[in-house]
């Protein structure tokens, strides 16, 4: 869970990302009656532990827009604020993180969906 935990910490950490979304970032679910645009993060993966007790899960965070233009727009964001990164997300320190945006999907209700996979190695500390 604690990957889980630094995954959501360090999206909601992106101020850049919380402008776009108006703070709309959560976990597992959205509440009743939100409007887009939001991001939620699901596990994938709760990941192995590897040598010298690092710890690489998967996870999908998923954009949700009103267009599917938008939604890339937002997933976009999402790949360039992620990809790449290495420093401190909350318990932990990341030394590695690879985001690949996936196509979007059209929801029932005519919203899009698109979703991110982030792959990320931490240690706790």
């Amino acid at each position: 869970m604690i990957s889980e935990r630094c995954a959501l910490e360090f999206l909601r950490g992106m101020p850049e990302l919380l402008e776009y979304c108006g703070g709309q970032v959560y976990y597992g679910e959205a509440p009743q009656g939100i409007t887009e645009p939001y991001v939620i993060l699901y596990p994938v993966t709760a990941g192995r532990v590897g040598e010298a007790g690092a710890h690489f899960p998967m996870v999908q965070i998923s954009c949700f827009e009103t267009d599917q233009f938008k939604v890339l727009d937002l997933a976009d964001l999402v790949v360039r604020l992620t990809d790449g990164y290495r420093g401190a997300v909350g318990q932990a320190y990341t030394d590695s993180c690879h985001s690949v945006r996936v196509r979007p999907l059209r929801n029932a209700d005519g919203t899009w969906m698109c979703p991110v996979e982030m792959k990320f190695s931490y240690l706790e500390g």
